[in-house]
């Protein structure tokens, strides 16, 4: 968090050079993730994984109806939780309202609640040893689908948050 938060500030207290490197690390972070998860899936299709904690007891990974249910967890409900909390954040005073500044503030609140899972997560089960083919899976699945659900997302909030309707 810290190298990805280094670009950001205005004046460096650790100097140029280790700023320079700190920016360079974060960028590089989620292509290496990604390519993680890329040969997690690419080594167990071809050595015919076995089992590794939680999958079909033939080695095949998660099943759909799990990855659906996952991907109507991630992407349709977080999403309705996502709305209901800013709604309540913003009634209790939490959460600003009015300025430009605070509609932006309400939109990345909700667009956060709406996106899929991270890749964190694939890092978390490689280290773990226990499945990172069922994790690699539901990535995989969550990250496609919501190509779909995040662009109807992304208009409902843009509406919700010009018009002022969480309050």
């Amino acid at each position: 968090m810290i190298a990805a938060a280094a670009p950001a500030v205005s004046r460096p207290p650790l100097g140029p050079t280790v700023t320079s490197a700190l920016s360079s690390l974060a960028a590089a972070v989620t292509p290496v993730i990604t390519i993680m998860l890329g040969s997690t899936i690419g080594e167990r299709r071809a050595h015919g994984a076995a089992r590794d904690g939680g999958g079909r007891e033939d080695g095949g990974g998660t099943r759909w109806p799990v990855l659906i249910a996952v991907c109507i967890a991630r992407l349709a409900i977080m999403p309705l939780v996502g709305i209901a909390a800013v709604t309540a954040g913003v009634r209790a005073g939490l959460v600003p309202t009015g300025t430009l500044d605070a509609a932006t503030l309400q939109f990345v609140l909700l667009l956060e609640a709406s996106t899929p899972p991270a890749l964190n997560l694939q890092l978390l089960a490689e280290v773990a040893g226990k499945g990172q083919r069922e994790m690699a899976q539901v990535i995989a699945v969550t990250y496609c689908a919501s190509v779909i659900t995040l662009t109807g997302w992304i208009s409902l909030f843009l509406v919700l948050t010009r018009s002022g309707s969480l309050g």
